[in-house]
């Protein structure tokens, strides 16, 4: 569940819709820009994007909402969205560095997501891995999360995605292959449009699902 919530982190910290691309955590730098004194680090995550190597940390703020948001709209542009901020600071040296605030105006702290991404990241391009099932046909790769733990997180976009029909050509597929649907939701007549999966041969555990245009799988 934490890596699941984290992927999301990661991932809203990609655009201004919160769900998008993800970024390098730079190992110098402060809170928005400045002292980082007050936050006590909860988390840290070694990971790849796209093939690129990355660093996110998490860390718990017992500051005012308010005045963490006076200070992060003093060093750079900030979107709200109910009780989250993204916050996305200058360029400083090739880097720009992107956080994003859980709390909101009522919480006794925030909780900060910090990742930083060079320039350049844009031009990375998504490679399908081969733990996670195989890309329906058409779809193209958006984004691949691969922690250090051993967790991959992948997305993938198809613009008409019948999503119904893919969950249950994906489950068929699976089930040939030893793994055993936890809800059943690819069963005829059901149209689901996810599911959990759990190999008892290896372990591992796969969450799907698809959308109108694309979908997200994610291996344990």
């Amino acid at each position: 569940m934490k890596l699941r919530l984290l992927s999301i982190a990661v991932t809203a910290l990609m655009t201004c819709q919160l769900a998008g691309e993800v970024y390098l955590l730079r190992p110098t730098g402060g809170f928005f820009g400045g002292d980082r004194s007050g936050g006590l680090v909860l988390f840290e995550q070694s990971m790849t994007v796209n093939g690129v190597a990355m660093r996110l940390e998490v860390a718990r703020y017992d500051l005012p909402w308010a005045e963490l948001l006076a200070g992060a709209r003093r060093g750079g542009r900030v979107d709200t969205f109910g009780d989250t901020a993204r916050v996305v600071l200058p360029p400083v040296g090739g880097w720009t560095e992107r956080l994003l605030l859980v709390g909101g105006p009522s919480a006794r702290s925030t909780v900060v997501f910090r990742i930083s991404t060079p320039e350049n990241f844009s031009s990375a391009r998504p490679v399908w891995p081969g733990v996670l099932p195989a890309l329906p046909f058409g779809a193209e790769p958006v984004k691949v999360i691969e922690f250090a733990n051993g967790v991959v997180y992948g997305s993938f976009r198809l613009p008409g995605c019948a999503a119904a029909d893919e969950l249950r050509e994906l489950a068929d597929r699976l089930t040939l292959s030893g793994w055993k649907a936890l809800g059943n939701e690819g069963a005829p007549g059901i149209d689901g449009r996810g599911d959990l999966f759990i190999n008892s041969s290896t372990g591992r555990i796969l969450w799907c699902a698809f959308n109108d245009d694309g979908g997200v799988f994610r291996m344990k």
